[in-house]
């Protein structure tokens, strides 16, 4: 009875829900964030606008309180959604062992951090891009036993598939012992294809060609095969991983092997961004594609063929402005109005642009809804949200921002 009783005790309840009900939930929580910033609004209205400091102190501990509890029901629902990525690595060496088998390969697979949490949503989206890097380390990265043996390796090549948590992000890394990836073969292609002028090219360092590997059309396979790429290129993999709020980075050596790093979000519903103003219209930049923010002097910029450079951290880096790109402001500039710019320095994961602004005015959680049809397609925004004070704010995708800049 007592063993009965005890079983009963350490047996661990649990309920089956319906994903459906988790997102509607998830989705209300994620309202109540972006709610809680009106709090804070109303305080300093109080305040300033009408004189009455003593009860801005009350509605500002109020907002505070609420704060902290819609803070613990995020990390709640969020625990409840986490799911471990071993889901998608256990799949990962019957993958190895068919791809093996086809070329003839000997490939062993270690696994670690397979324990790693993430949100059940990413997990499912993250599926596909990497069985594609998988495939192609094995297919283009390790090299045929007889070849590894002459240049003194093990015939067996070994693939690494490893996550953890750094920083409120989870990463994924998948690393081999290959061939690793020649930047200069890597350059000629790019020449040969047409896709960089060569004198931009000179510019580059190694890490920023190796990236060039996510170009659409890039390849260096002599041929396609039914193995890894099947005719579907790098940059495939690298807009689905930008479409969940990912950053993909390579990073090789030649004959010492090349490591895959992907950056992912641990939630997709809520997320913290970088609020701007730019002619008189706000806009968010989200936090994981901003670098840092700078004030530059007029001064310190350089024009050359129409284009705009600034000297920053030791790198040559573009400067455009958000008006111009938007098409808010003119295609004019305001270099010659204002002594110093304000700067935010943005990334698509490999390259970088100086984005100039008119104000930067605060950091805030914001929950993105998708634009309707008609508005879905206009590049450089990715979606909308609300702020504390009720007004709609776009937000910007730096990738296609990145993109505007260079055309």
């Amino acid at each position: 009875m007592i063993k009965e009783a005890l079983k009963k005790e350490t047996q661990l309840q649990s309920i089956r829900v319906n994903q459906e009900k988790l997102d509607k939930m998830m989705n209300t929580i994620a309202e109540l964030m972006v709610t809680k910033n009106a709090f804070m609004h109303v305080s300093r209205r109080l305040n300033l606008e009408y004189n009455i400091p003593d009860l801005a102190k009350e509605v500002k501990e109020i907002g505070a309180s609420v704060n902290r509890i819609s803070d613990e029901l995020q990390n709640s629902m969020m625990s409840m959604r986490m799911i471990e990525v071993k889901t998608v690595f256990q799949k990962m060496p019957r993958i190895i062992r068919d791809v093996s088998q086809v070329t003839n390969k000997k490939v062993n697979l270690i696994i670690e951090g397979e324990s790693t949490e993430i949100d059940k949503t990413i997990v499912e989206r993250i599926s596909d891009p990497l069985v594609h890097i998988i495939r192609n380390a094995v297919d283009h990265g390790i090299e045929d036993p007889k070849i590894r043996a002459e240049k003194g390796k093990n015939e067996i090549g070994t693939i690494y598939l490893r996550a953890y948590n750094k920083n409120k992000n989870v990463y994924i890394e998948v690393q081999d012992d290959g061939k690793g990836i020649d930047s200069e073969e890597i350059t000629k292609k790019v020449i040969d294809k047409g896709f960089i002028e060569p004198s931009v090219l000179n510019n580059m360092n190694k890490k920023q060609i190796l990236n060039l590997i996510f170009l659409p059309g890039f390849s260096t396979a002599k041929k396609i095969t039914e193995v890894s790429g099947r005719g579907v290129g790098m940059d495939i993999v690298k807009s689905n991983i930008t479409k969940i709020n990912g950053i993909v980075n390579i990073d090789s050596e030649v004959n010492e092997g090349t490591k895959m790093t992907i950056q992912l979000p641990l939630t997709l519903a809520v997320s913290r961004g970088l609020l701007i103003q730019s002619v008189a219209e706000n806009y968010i930049i989200p936090i994981d594609n901003i670098i840092e923010t700078v004030k530059i002097h007029k001064d310190n910029i350089y024009e050359f063929n129409n284009k705009h450079f600034a000297h920053m951290r030791g790198e040559i880096i573009g400067i455009e402005w958000l008006s111009k790109l938007l098409l808010i402001g003119g295609l004019k500039n305001n270099i010659e109005e204002v002594e110093e710019l304000s700067i935010i320095l943005i990334t698509n994961g490999i390259e970088k642009l100086g984005l100039v602004v008119d104000k930067l005015l605060n950091e805030q959680e914001f929950v993105i809804k998708a634009l309707s049809d008609c508005l879905g397609e206009i590049p450089g925004i990715s979606g909308s949200t609300l702020l504390g004070d009720g007004k709609v704010v776009l937000i910007l995708n730096s990738g296609d921002i990145i993109k505007m800049a260079r055309k």
